[in-house]
């Protein structure tokens, strides 16, 4: 080789280098303006959103595996059509800010509107419509009363997605079935996931390994006053959230929330449902106010559940029908607290269940404190089979039932003791007060009963894991 080719490759490095910036920079594509069925490619990539941007009705927006899209303050997309993100678990699409140094509602949303393509699915499979998949959407929500994903009156379906540091909501849904697969919604301005379906007709809402954190309200909320709403969360986390973890309200086609962790928040779970609702193997634990908080027609099961170090176990602040069975219910309460297992402020003749349960080492303050306390509602009450143990209050049962209407059944328990004047000194009733009613209970156990859970979970705490529970 000779000494001027020598010299010569240097600059046809440099030559290289430039073209090669060139052509990055030449990438970037900026967006505005009404959208016809097109694709965003990962070779054109990052779409700078300089206007807002409409998808047309019968268009459908496609973006590709490992795009980015960066939106200038204040911009939004709104889909009256269809949009299709599928991303994939190595190479996932993102939503951002433009800004240099982001921060939260720096961009509007990702709005469906009302005539936007629902997500149709076949047997529970994705068929067809506006899907969300392997997104991570961040610093979005900057628009008031809205979510960094809003939807009015169109069902859509995400998957795999991350729903971050938005200004308001993280999702927020009116009159509309959602479905979630692997969802994490955290760091919201508001509440995490927020459904809206008041007098909205029929409307689902279906999460699986979802998790809602640290958000600034409740982690998810759904209320459906007269419509018929109907929600199944499972393997689902919500922690930290300074609301409600999950609050259910008004729900008329049914609830199901089950094998999730409630850790951490301000009230566990929500329920005001009027229709059958199942709390089924969750883990419901260090939630500042009540773990469980129920009321209003139902009927209401718990079963399999662990309740652990809340502020207040169960509380019913409504008339309806309850069964708790075979629940842990362990280490709740203070010693300053009132009532640490169940309170009750209810009314027109509720009916209450309590069945094979551990009641253990829950505690409240040992000079005037309850561990159960029942209001002056014509209550219809069965408590058998139940293991009592070790709780620190004055009275174990507290009861304000008034006289005239059926006495306590409370038989069959295992009270820690079988002395029966240890067991009438847990016990306020008419023997201590004419004007209530009796805490009936003629027949106790000697030892635990080994139909309720045995023993008490050893360390429990939480940890959120990405998609879900651990």
């Amino acid at each position: 080789m000779s000494v001027n080719s020598l010299s010569i490759m240097p600059n046809k490095i440099y030559l290289y280098l430039i073209i090669c910036c060139f052509q990055y920079l030449s990438a970037q594509t900026d967006v505005s303006g009404t959208i016809n069925t097109s694709t965003w490619s990962v070779s054109n990539s990052p779409y700078i959103v300089t206007g807002n941007i409409l998808v047309n009705s019968g268009e459908t927006l496609t973006i590709e595996p490992g795009v980015t899209v960066q939106f200038d303050s204040g911009y939004s997309i709104q889909v009256d059509g269809t949009i299709s993100a599928r991303g994939s678990s190595s190479n996932s699409i993102t939503f951002t800010s433009n800004n240099s140094s982001p921060s939260a509602g720096d961009w509007g949303r990702i709005f469906f509107s009302e005539v936007a393509d629902d997500a149709v699915f076949s047997s529970g499979a994705y068929q067809s419509g506006c899907i969300l998949e392997y997104c991570n959407i961040t610093y979005g929500g900057g628009t008031e009363s809205s979510g960094a994903v809003h939807s009015d009156r169109s069902h859509i379906y995400l998957k795999d997605c991350s729903i971050t540091d938005s200004g308001n909501t993280g999702i927020y849904v009116y009159k509309a079935s959602l479905t979630l697969e692997s969802v994490n919604v955290t760091n919201s301005g508001s509440t995490g996931i927020s459904l809206s379906c008041y007098q909205g007709g029929t409307t689902t809402l279906v999460a699986n390994n979802c998790t809602v954190s640290n958000n600034n309200g409740s982690g998810l909320y759904y209320g459906s006053d007269s419509g018929q709403g109907s929600a199944i969360i499972t393997n689902s986390s919500a922690i930290n959230n300074t609301g409600t973890g999950f609050s259910l309200n008004d729900l008329y086609g049914g609830v199901t929330l089950s094998n999730s962790l409630i850790s951490g928040n301000g009230t566990g779970i929500f329920l005001d449902a009027n229709s059958t609702t199942n709390i089924q193997k969750n883990i419901i634990v260090n939630n500042s106010s009540n773990g469980v908080n129920c009321g209003y027609s139902g009927p209401y099961n718990l079963s399999n559940n662990i309740i652990s170090g809340n502020a207040r176990g169960i509380n019913i602040w409504y008339s309806g029908t309850f069964s708790f069975t075979n629940n842990t219910i362990y280490n709740n309460g203070t010693s300053s607290t009132d009532i640490s297992v169940l309170a009750t402020s209810s009314n027109y003749s509720p009916q209450i269940t309590i069945t094979q349960n551990l009641i253990q080492e829950n505690i409240s303050d040992a000079t005037s404190g309850k561990s159960i306390e029942f209001n002056s509602a014509s209550w219809t009450v069965a408590m058998n089979q139940n293991s009592f143990i070790n709780n620190t209050s004055k009275y174990l049962i507290y009861n304000q039932i008034d006289a005239g209407d059926a006495n306590i059944d409370a038989t069959d328990n295992y009270w820690g003791t079988t002395s029966s004047s240890s067991i009438d000194d847990m016990l306020y009733d008419w023997y201590d007060d004419g004007s209530v009613t009796i805490v009936d209970y003629a027949s106790y156990t000697s030892s635990p009963n080994i139909s309720a859970p045995i023993s008490p979970p050893a360390n429990v705490g939480k940890e959120g894991v990405s998609g879900g529970t651990q």
